[in-house]
């Protein structure tokens, strides 16, 4: 059950109306989806964008009440499998959407809705094999979106009988439809925002008839040229032909186009008829014939070049608005781009072409490739939705490690718990791995054999100690302590520098700070360097190794 508000005004009052202007409804899902067979999602656009609904026509009306009757008569059936049902109308907002559907019927506890249309053949077959054609399901889950009912039942009902002709079918939620629901009215919502309604509503083109020419051809034939007003017929013929438009630009262009053709054509063979008729009743009669023959030949030309020029200028047509489609589409696919940079979205693009194929009109064409438009942004808002989820995802769990993914592109592919799998099990992996290197580099270290401190400076001594004729630098010669005693230094000169000591008690380091923090400050510099005598070096290593005995009790304390 959700948060759901319940409207109280009838099906078909002012107060429902108003409502339904104001509201994505359900029984408007299938168009926007561009899945209804009675509305293009183009007329719904348009119509909730100015308000304007086409007055119901009282053939459609008597439709209606036949429905209400029926949908009254299938109730007190219905009820016997699914308990009370109660008529209502529910609104809810669901990601800044105003959602809102009218329910045939729904239970005290909302848990299981109830939708009644009239029989016809088409529906009746498919019912019967279990089936719920497409363009009544989102109609069904929108309605289960609402106020949160588990499922619904769809009834194909009669008036007549008890009920043994009704047909029903059990729908459950499905949760795909119900995402591409949500995504199709966001992107409605963004289309309606920016709607701009035509210049001039046009109206449906008609092909213009035909009528004869001013003079028709009369030729009579008696062994001789009996009769024949070829001189008023051949410039009326060709004054037609010259008139005939040539310049297409509208559907009613291309009606008038048609129409012509077929005239001319039809004109062209009238006319070979003719000569035909007269070759076989006269002789010499080439004249006429051949003039005859002239008039005929520019109807069948006019015609056959007003045929190529309706498919010439249907196909420039259709390639300049599939044309602006791509741009479209591939301007939207380029923003969501750079919000998932640097990857892309591995998503085809729709097949625009295909979309208007078959469309004998430049305004179905334009529907037809619009809602493809739409619904391709649809499936591209979701597929972006999904890599920025596993892009945030990955930005925690992957800290450190981004180099482990050089092919995200294709891994970014997989659902989300065989994504997160792979890249923990990359992590993990590679964790273990510089675990390993750090323990084989303890291990290494305490494999080697203890060395005694008075050897280690006997090793510094030997590498590091100056030739007897070496001048000594200039020693800073300054008391030193190391535990409570005080000692001076030697008369040698120092020659030990920081850099020596670093590299015999590697992996450790010190700072000349930290050596006379231990009581042993620098015995001499020379240039840039700390020098230290090398017979410290026992008294340095013991300093460093009291105060790392130290360390564990000084943390517990």
């Amino acid at each position: 059950m959700t948060n759901y508000t319940p409207h109280n005004f009838a099906q078909g009052s002012a107060e429902w109306n108003a409502h339904r202007v104001a509201h994505f409804n359900a029984s408007e899902a299938a168009a926007m989806l561009g899945i209804s067979p009675y509305m293009t999602r183009s007329e719904l656009l348009k119509q909730k964008a100015t308000g304007i609904t086409p007055e119901v026509a009282p053939a459609q009306q008597r439709l209606y009440n036949k429905g209400h009757a029926v949908e009254a008569v299938c109730r007190p059936r219905a009820e016997k499998v699914t308990g009370e049902l109660y008529p209502m109308t529910a609104s809810l907002v669901v990601d800044g959407l105003p959602l809102s559907a009218s329910y045939d019927g729904a239970t005290v506890d909302d848990t299981i809705t109830w939708e009644c249309k009239m029989q016809n053949q088409a529906l009746l077959e498919s019912l019967r094999q279990g089936v719920i054609p497409d363009s009544y399901k989102p109609q069904l889950e929108q309605g289960l979106l609402i106020i949160g009912a588990e499922k619904n039942m769809f009834t194909a009902g009669t008036e007549e009988g008890d009920g043994e002709n009704d047909v029903s079918v059990w729908y459950e939620s499905d949760p795909e439809l119900r995402a591409r629901i949500i995504a199709g009215w966001k992107q409605f919502q963004i289309d309606l925002a920016a709607y701009v309604p035509p210049a001039a509503a046009e109206p449906a083109a008609v092909a213009k008839v035909v009528s004869a020419l001013s003079v028709v051809l009369d030729m009579q034939v008696e062994g001789k040229l009996v009769s024949c007003n070829i001189e008023q017929y051949k410039p009326a013929a060709l004054a037609y032909i010259e008139g005939i438009n040539g310049d297409l630009k509208d559907d009613q262009d291309f009606a008038n186009a048609k129409a012509d053709a077929k005239y001319c054509r039809e004109s062209a063979k009238k006319l070979e008829t003719a000569i035909e008729l007269a070759l076989g009743k006269m002789g010499d009669v080439n004249t006429v014939i051949n003039t005859v023959r002239e008039i005929a030949a520019g109807f069948d030309a006019k015609g056959l070049f007003l045929e190529k020029l309706v498919d010439k200028r249907t196909d420039e047509i259709k390639t300049g608005i599939v044309t602006k489609a791509k741009q479209a589409y591939a301007d939207h696919v380029a923003q969501l781009e750079i919000e998932i940079s640097p990857l892309k979205l591995p998503l085809a693009a729709p097949d625009f072409g295909l979309a208007a194929k078959g469309k004998r009109t430049v305004a179905t064409m334009q529907d037809a490739v619009d809602t493809a438009i739409a619904t391709g942004k649809i499936s591209a808002d979701a597929l972006a939705q999904q890599i920025r989820l596993k892009q945030a995802w990955l930005g925690q769990a992957a800290k450190g490690h981004e180099a482990l993914f050089a092919d995200m592109q294709s891994l970014i592919q997989k659902p989300m718990d065989d994504f997160q799998l792979a890249v923990k099990t990359r992590v993990d992996a590679q964790v273990a791995k510089e675990q390993k290197l750090r323990d084989d580099a303890a291990a290494a270290a305490l494999a080697k054999p203890a060395v005694h401190p008075e050897q280690l400076a006997d090793e510094l001594f030997d590498k590091h100690h100056p030739p007897v004729d070496q001048p000594a630098p200039t020693a800073n010669v300054v008391p030193m302590r190391s535990g409570g005693g005080t000692r001076t230094a030697p008369a040698t000169p120092p020659t030990m520098k920081l850099g020596d000591l670093n590299t015999l008690i590697a992996p450790l380091s010190l700072t000349a700070d930290g050596l006379t923090k231990l009581g042993f400050p620098p015995a001499a510099t020379q240039q840039n360097s700390k020098l230290y005598h090398h017979r410290d070096l026992p008294a340095m290593l013991k300093a460093m190794h009291d105060h790392l005995d130290k360390v564990p009790t000084q943390q517990a304390a």
